[in-house]
C-alpha cells in the first residue's frame, strides 16, 4: 500500500510540470488563436489594409434629369433652356393641352388655323403642330418671350407662307418629308437660337438677325 501511494503522488507532481512545459513551448512558437483563415475575425496584421476596404459610395448628387435641355431632350445651341414656370391652369390657347413640364401644345388640323394669328401664352414652352393641307397657311405665329418655341409641319402646304416671329427663346422649325410643307415660310429670328430642319426641298427662309445661333435648312 505504501508503494502504491508513492506512485500516485509522483503522478500528481508530473501533471503541473507537463502543463508548464506545454505553455512554454506554445509561447515560443507564437500561438495565433482566433486569427487567420480559420478564425472568426482578422485583427492586427491579419486586418485588411485601408486600400482594400470597400470605398464609400459617391456622394456627388445626380444631375438634374432635364439637364437644361429642351422638352424633347434636344440640346439647346446657346446654352440651357430656361424651365417654363407655367401658370397653374392650362391656357385656352393650348388646344392640344399642356404637359406636366409646362409645354403648351397648339394643334391645327387642315384649314383650322389658316390666315390667322396664333399667340403663344406667356410662361410656357410653345409647340405648334400644323397637320393637314393649309393648316397654318399664311398664319402669323407669335412665340413666347424667354421660352422655347417649336413649329412642326409635316403635310404638303401645311405651313405655306407662314410667318414665325421669335423672341429670346430657342426657336425651331421642323418641316417634314411629306410636302414640301413650308413653301414660302419666313422665320423672323430673335436673339435666341434659331434653327430649321427640312425633310424635302423647301423654300423656308430664316432671317437670322441677332440670333445667338442660326441654322437654316441644308
Amino acid at each position: 500500500m505504501q508503494r502504491i501511494g508513492q506512485k500516485a503522488s509522483a503522478r500528481r507532481r508530473t501533471i503541473p510540470v507537463a502543463f508548464a512545459l506545454a505553455v512554454a513551448v506554445g509561447g515560443a512558437l507564437g500561438c495565433r488563436c482566433g486569427s487567420g483563415a480559420g478564425g472568426d475575425s482578422a485583427t492586427g496584421a491579419d486586418a485588411l489594409p485601408a486600400s482594400d476596404a470597400t470605398p464609400a459610395p459617391d456622394a456627388t448628387p445626380p444631375l438634374d434629369s432635364g439637364g437644361g435641355n429642351g422638352s424633347d431632350g434636344a440640346v439647346p445651341p446657346c446654352g440651357p433652356d430656361v424651365a417654363p414656370p407655367g401658370t397653374g391652369a392650362c391656357p385656352a390657347a393650348c388646344t392640344g393641352g399642356c404637359t406636366p413640364d409646362n409645354v403648351c401644345h397648339i394643334d391645327c388640323a387642315a384649314g383650322a388655323c389658316s390666315d390667322t394669328t396664333l399667340t403663344c401664352p406667356p410662361g410656357y414652352d410653345c409647340a405648334i403642330t400644323c397637320d393637314g393641307l393649309d393648316a397654318c397657311d399664311t398664319t402669323t405665329i407669335a412665340c413666347p418671350a424667354t421660352y422655347r418655341c417649336t413649329l412642326v409641319c409635316d403635310v404638303y402646304d401645311a405651313c405655306g407662307d407662314v410667318n414665325l416671329v421669335c423672341t429670346d427663346g430657342w426657336c425651331d422649325v421642323q418641316c417634314g418629308a411629306n410636302g414640301p410643307p413650308c413653301g414660302g415660310a419666313v422665320v423672323e429670328c430673335g436673339t435666341g437660337a434659331c434653327t430649321a430642319s427640312c425633310g424635302t426641298t423647301d423654300t423656308l427662309t430664316l432671317s437670322c438677325g441677332s440670333a445667338c445661333s442660326c441654322v437654316p435648312c441644308t
